[in-house]
């Protein structure tokens, strides 16, 4: 839905050239201001997710360096605690960092989009 209204929109704004070639119609405007307006809670609400997200992968961090440490101590259950803490910590991360790139893209085509509403819907917005 918003992926491919931004591509349709994208490829209108490289053939077009001219900032005049950008007008839009009244019911463009009003369905892009209505896809935005949908769009940026969502965006809010993902975002909170990952910085939460970040905050647990913090504590997790530590708790994976306070591991490696203890690992070198010799005894029982040390290295098997690290290696477990670890395999769980970079697993985390990817995902997190997965999460994050997907996030960026979002939040990406949500910009382009908003600065084309600007660009285009100007004579509408007072």
């Amino acid at each position: 839905m918003l992926k491919t209204f931004s591509v349709a929109v994208a490829a209108l704004f490289v053939t077009a050239g001219a900032p005049s070639a950008l007008a839009m119609s009244a019911g463009e405007c009003s369905k892009l201001s209505a896809d935005l307006n949908k769009t940026k809670p969502e965006l809010m609400r993902e975002n909170n997710a990952l910085v939460a997200n970040a905050e647990a992968l913090d504590r997790l961090g530590e708790e994976y360096d306070a591991a490696k440490n203890e690992s070198t101590i010799p005894g029982s259950g040390y290295m098997e605690r690290y290696l477990e803490i670890e395999a769980k910590f970079k697993s985390e991360q990817a995902d997190h960092n997965a999460r994050f790139a997907a996030f960026q893209q979002k939040a990406s085509a949500f910009n382009d989009q908003q600065r084309l509403f600007q660009a285009g819907c100007k004579k509408y917005v007072k």
